[in-house]
Parts: C-alpha cells; sequence; structure tokens
C-alpha cells in the first residue's frame, strides 16, 4: 500500500524540517567572484591551501533549486567545525548561490547567506519565478 501526502503536507514538513537542522554561518574565509546583473555579490567560501582546488557551486536556480544553496551552506558549516578533515593540497571553494537574482525572485532578499529555509515559500508556483535569471534566461536551458 502507497502513501502519499498531498503537497502542502509534504511542504510543511519539509519546512519545519529545514529550520531543525538549519545552522546559521559562523565566520569562513570569504571573498565575492563577482556581482549578478542586478549587482549582487556572489560570494565564495575558501577552506585550505592546497595546489588542487575543488568548486562546489549551488543555487544556479534561484529559487526552485534553494535545496543546493541549503546543501552548500551545510557544507560550509562542516568544513568550519572540521576544517582538519580536508586533505593538505585541496582548495575546496563553495559558492552558495550562482544566481542571486533569481533567489530575490523568490525570497524578496537574493542574500544566499541570510536565507532563512524555515520561512521560504517551497510552493512550486513560487520557486519556479527563480528558475531564470535576471535577464530572463533559463540557465539550464539557453
Amino acid at each position: 500500500m502507497r502513501f502519499i501526502l498531498p503537497l502542502s503536507i509534504t511542504l510543511l514538513l519539509l519546512s519545519v524540517t529545514l529550520g531543525l537542522f538549519a545552522t546559521p554561518l559562523q565566520s569562513a574565509p570569504t571573498g565575492s567572484i563577482g556581482t549578478s546583473f542586478e549587482g549582487r555579490d556572489i560570494v565564495f567560501y575558501r577552506f585550505g591551501e592546497g595546489e588542487r582546488s575543488i568548486v562546489v557551486y549551488g543555487g544556479i536556480h534561484g529559487g526552485y533549486e534553494w535545496n543546493t544553496i541549503w546543501l552548500s551552506h551545510e557544507l560550509i558549516t562542516y568544513y568550519l567545525e572540521n576544517g582538519d578533515s580536508l586533505p593538505g593540497n585541496i582548495s575546496l571553494y563553495i559558492i552558495p548561490c550562482l544566481n542571486p537574482d533569481g533567489l530575490a525572485r523568490v525570497d524578496g532578499r537574493g542574500d544566499c547567506a541570510g536565507t532563512d529555509f524555515a520561512n521560504f515559500d517551497y510552493s512550486f508556483e513560487e520557486s519556479k519565478k527563480g528558475r531564470f535569471n535576471a535577464r530572463g534566461v533559463d540557465l539550464n536551458r539557453n
């Protein structure tokens, strides 16, 4: 027997769960790779001093891929607490959100570091607005 919850209940449960496990970002080495079309900083966090670079990025679509922004923040929190677990030859760059303008279409701010995922509107109708960047381009299809 399959049990399927209504979308509204699923979204509510997801919101509560993320609120329980969300951790605010602490201090981390940061910089900016530039600005978005609308002038928002595209921030990166760096861990390690190795000669081999690994880049992890999230939020290509600022709205309906909010989970990749959240995952990026979880990685940042992990490496803040466990920085010694990174191999010495690695420099890890984490860019939580490549499309802060798309995120702004959904959360009203586009602040990838300060997005409150516990109060985020996970509805498909709202979050699909963030699929496009500020120029109206779907970065997955154009």
